[in-house]
């Protein structure tokens, strides 16, 4: 399915049910991937969390019946699925800025969020984002890799937050030294992002390297194992800078998750909950890219289909 066509299925189901509760596997149904992975995908897109923009949403139509309905606030608050008028009427006001009696009296403008409509136009199998430059090819490779060790931080996000501050988590890995500790153990160069799942509506990521030797990780830090497999690493041409490397990320996400890409024949996707968004510093040409890493395997009925020919 089209990732736009994706994007634009998961919206019509939440504005169709914004006066309802939010079925999360329903709508990870819709995707076609987990409620983790859908959750990212919807908030790399769409710059919002689902849960946020589920709450603009009904903040926005809630203040156009304030305006032009004489609904009492009580009963607006329960068809919005607030439990008392009170809690209703601090969610309205912290979005408005002015209670909703306010609002009803003075006829104050509301702070309005529009429907998203999500569209991308494809030139050449690459999605034009709208921008004047030229933008860097996808590419993609298989490859095999033996059971490897990252040591580093792990910082632990809710899935359902707006914004998981990313860049802040990078920003404290540099500035508690941790590059120093993993150093005498490192094996592999460069450091790299992993987002790891942690527990349902929860995610880990984990910054540090590639190590070996090392038994027990430093105070502060986190080792974790990852077995031998064979990964699809979905990535883009070289670029000059960093930010430039970094601003391809929600595209690479989206050509993971919204069918771009296709799975060797004979393999399956597995493992669901992780993906690797590796980070490369400049090579011997200076360039820079963002990589993301699809664990795949054989597939085991066509495995058998072989087996019985």
């Amino acid at each position: 399915m089209e990732l736009a066509q994706q994007i634009n299925d998961i919206i019509d189901y939440v504005e169709d049910h914004l006066l309802e509760k939010i079925d999360y596997n329903k709508m990870s149904a819709i995707a076609g991937c987990s409620i983790y992975n859908l959750q990212r995908l919807f908030s790399y897109i769409t710059n919002v969390s689902i849960a946020d923009y589920v709450r603009y949403r009904r903040m926005t139509l809630a203040a156009i019946e304030v305006q032009e309905s004489e609904i009492k606030i009580v009963d607006l608050a329960l068809k919005y699925g607030y439990e008392s008028p009170e809690s209703f009427t601090r969610a309205f006001q912290a979005y408005h800025n002015v209670s909703p009696t306010s609002m009803r009296k003075s006829g104050i403008n509301y702070n309005a969020y529009p429907r998203i409509s999500y569209q991308m136009m494809i030139r050449g199998g690459i999605p034009d984002l709208g921008h004047e430059t030229k933008i860097p090819g996808i590419v993609t490779q298989v490859i095999f890799k033996e059971a490897y060790s990252v040591l580093g931080i792990e910082n632990k996000k809710s899935a359902l937050i707006k914004d998981p501050k990313i860049s802040a988590c990078w920003d404290e890995f540099f500035q508690v030294k941790a590059s120093e500790l993993i150093e005498p153990f490192r094996k592999e160069p460069g450091f790299l992002g992993v987002f790891c799942s942690s527990e349902p509506e929860y995610w880990n990521y984990l910054i540090g390297a590639v190590v070996e030797n090392c038994k027990q990780p430093p105070k502060g830090m986190f080792l974790r194992e990852f077995p031998p497999s064979e990964y699809v690493i979905i990535s883009h041409e070289p670029v000059a800078t960093h930010g430039e490397a970094m601003a391809q990320i929600g595209r690479l996400v989206g050509y993971a998750h919204g069918g771009g890409w296709q799975c060797p024949v004979g393999y399956e996707r597995y493992y669901d909950p992780i993906i690797f968004i590796e980070s490369y510093p400049p090579e011997y040409d200076k360039k820079h890219r963002v990589e993301i890493w699809i664990t795949i395997k054989k597939n085991n009925s066509i495995n058998n289909e072989t087996n019985d020919n």
